[in-house]
């Protein structure tokens, strides 16, 4: 398993699901503060435990399992990324029944073209009460969400396998996007890269 796939089992725990999409996180960490700061000094003392004892003692599997685990699960708990708002919900903060019916049906049909109105008859509410719904405990709409869902999807697409199959066009179209020029300025937005600088990334590993 490479470190990707055990970050994301990680997420898919605390998640009690998997995750649906990539996992992206922000670009700097606050390291000087509070428990992200443990974090950071936890990971500079391993790196230099490394460097002057050597790396014998990474052969003790039971005991470089759990420092494994612990720096893992610390980089979800405290490093912002696409899953964070999720993550961190209270369990009493959990979706009312009709979002949640909303979000189970948006991410089975996430290739099918979805109207609010389709959205709405899946969960069994008006379009108003849905819209209020997503508005109050997700803070968008149901279209922006399955919107961000898409990009997610499109964005795990060309990590993983690039260009090989399909190119950036018929992926876009794939997952709803019919103006290329909107896709791409989403696209740039979430990721902070374009999908083809995306792709090219994934060709080089």
């Amino acid at each position: 398993m490479d470190s990707r796939e055990a970050l994301e089992r990680r997420l898919a725990e605390h998640l009690g699901e998997p995750a649906g999409g990539a996992l992206s996180f922000e670009l700097a960490i606050p390291s000087r503060h509070g428990l992200t700061q443990s974090w950071c000094r936890l990971l500079w003392d391993l790196a230099h435990n490394i460097d002057h004892c050597g790396s014998e003692w990474l052969s003790f599997r039971p005991t470089v399992a759990a420092l494994e685990d612990c720096l893992l699960r610390g980089l979800l708990q405290l490093h912002r990324h696409n899953y964070s708002d999720r993550l961190h919900r209270r369990d009493d903060e959990a979706l009312p029944r009709h979002v949640q019916r909303a979000v189970d049906y948006m991410r089975e049909h996430i290739e099918d073209p979805l109207t609010v109105g389709d959205i709405a008859r899946a969960a069994c509410i008006s379009v108003r009460a849905l819209e209020q719904g997503f508005k109050r405990h997700c803070n968008t709409t149901p279209l922006a969400w399955l919107r961000e869902q898409r990009l997610e999807r499109v964005h795990h697409v060309l990590s993983r396998q690039g260009l090989d199959s399909e190119p950036i066009t018929t992926i876009a179209y794939r997952h709803g996007f019919a103006h290329l020029g909107r896709f791409a300025g989403y696209y740039r937005e979430r990721f902070g890269e374009t999908p083809s600088q995306t792709a090219a990334r994934a060709a080089r590993r």
